[in-house]
């Protein structure tokens, strides 16, 4: 299978655990995993027995690109495209479709970089199986088997089975808790941004759903800089631009212990147990209340009377929010940014 690549999207705004991660150091640079690994070295560490280094590439931003090398310094320089600007997720899989095309590739699957996964094993095996289905000319999705009815999750309902994978019937995005929960009830999967495709299958899909990214796609095959052909490609994400417009897609469920390690509402993923709830703190107390998130190395921290508060001290930065709030801290981390 030389000529299959792994494409790892590694972009962003370093928004979702602010003030811990910033437009510099974003989350997938942060020793994030239980384990203590930054979360892009554990998914580059994840995926390389199947994928040798040099077909390895890896999507980022300018302000990123330093940080995201110093993770990963087996992974060559000339591996790690670095987006002149961020334009969501479609434009970032047509540049690296378009350059495993360029460098002789015949498919690729794409994965985030700030993503945990228990079975690293199972992983790996459905990351082949959906390449292997991909060879249909389908385009082929990895959808996780829901735990709970989460708000801030895009969600797959499967049709019909082929083969391995089914029909995908319809997408739905974020729903409120009581929408997540009937769709969860008629078996839908969450939808983890996790892609298989044959390149020239993609061109195809590109074609006939994102007609617009169809010259930058072309332009990129041949190896013209994405600097010149970067305003060209339409700013949507890949879930909309394409796969939700596609009549050939399909989705694989899954269960590997999947987390997007979304927000610091997520810490029970990396956080140690605490009674104030989950907790990395000199020493933390909390009293009548409890279910905090806490990241204050070093510090004492306690809490009165309340309970679902987010706490996060970075020495020069103080967040207080509620574990309710927490998916929402991008707004808080632009209205500092305005302050400057």
């Amino acid at each position: 299978m030389s000529q299959h690549y792994a494409i790892v999207l590694a972009g962003g705004r370093g928004t979702r655990f602010w003030p811990l991660s910033t437009r510099n150091l974003p989350k997938q640079c942060l020793p994030l995993s239980p384990d203590g690994r930054t979360l892009l070295r554990a998914t580059i560490d994840r995926i390389r027995p199947i994928f040798d280094p040099r077909h390895i590439l890896i999507v980022t931003g300018a302000t990123m690109a330093e940080a995201v090398q110093a993770c990963v310094p087996e992974i060559a320089s000339g591996n790690i495209l670095v987006e002149p600007e961020g334009r969501n997720t479609a434009p970032a899989l047509v540049w690296a479709s378009a350059e495993v095309y360029r460098r002789g590739g015949e498919s690729l699957v794409s994965i985030h970089a700030d993503h945990l996964v228990a079975d690293e094993p199972g992983f790996r095996s459905a990351m082949q199986t959906a390449e292997s289905e991909s060879q249909s000319g389908d385009l082929v999705l990895l959808g996780m088997l829901p735990t709970h009815p989460h708000t801030g999750f895009g969600y797959i309902v499967p049709g019909a089975v082929i083969g391995a994978s089914f029909t995908v019937q319809r997408f739905t995005e974020k729903p409120a808790r009581p929408l997540a929960q009937q769709l969860i009830d008629r078996g839908a999967l969450w939808n983890a941004g996790l892609f298989a495709w044959r390149i020239d299958a993609f061109a195809r899909a590109i074609s006939t759903c994102l007609p617009a990214a169809v010259s930058g796609f072309e332009a990129l095959a041949t190896g013209a800089p994405a600097s010149e052909v970067w305003s060209s490609l339409p700013r949507i994400s890949i879930d909309h631009g394409v796969l939700e417009r596609s009549t050939r897609v399909r989705v694989i469920p899954c269960d590997v212990g999947w987390s997007d390690v979304g927000s610091w509402d997520a810490a029970e993923h990396w956080l140690p147990e605490h009674p104030m709830g989950r907790a990395l703190v000199a020493q933390g107390i909390s009293l009548d209340g409890a279910d905090h998130v806490v990241y204050a190395p070093g510090k004492t921290v306690a809490t009165l009377g309340v309970s679902g508060l987010v706490i996060v001290d970075t020495g020069d930065t103080l967040l207080i929010t509620t574990r309710e709030h927490a998916q929402q801290v991008g707004r808080l981390a632009a209205a500092v940014d305005s302050l400057d």
